[in-house]
């Protein structure tokens, strides 16, 4: 017996056969490549989403950029992380009255 169920056009999501299973559990990590200073940075699409809101808002808290994009307010603290560690992200001034240095 051969049971399939598909995930689009030609992809299937499990493939059951005899006595086996096969799982296909898609996720997308779309990539994106910006120059900055001479070096390729490669951007997730949460770390463009956080970019992309706080370019809008510079003044934007953990909790609003969590609440806006849905991301949970523990990614959204891991992402702004590592944008300050690619240098694509500072901050300036205090937790409360700072604001967002976007600097790309």
């Amino acid at each position: 017996m051969k049971s399939s169920f598909a995930l689009g056009k030609e992809e299937e999501a499990f493939n059951i056969t005899g006595s086996s299973v096969r799982v296909i559990i898609p996720f997308s990590r779309n990539r994106f490549r910006i120059k900055q200073d001479e070096q390729v940075q490669v951007l997730f699409d949460k770390e463009r989403t956080v970019l992309s809101m706080l370019r809008t808002n510079l003044n934007m808290t953990v909790r609003e950029l969590s609440d806006l994009s849905g991301i949970n307010s523990s990614n959204v603290l891991s992402t702004i992380s590592v944008l300050k560690s690619k240098g694509l992200l500072t901050r300036e001034g205090s937790k409360k009255k700072g604001r967002w240095i976007v600097t790309i």
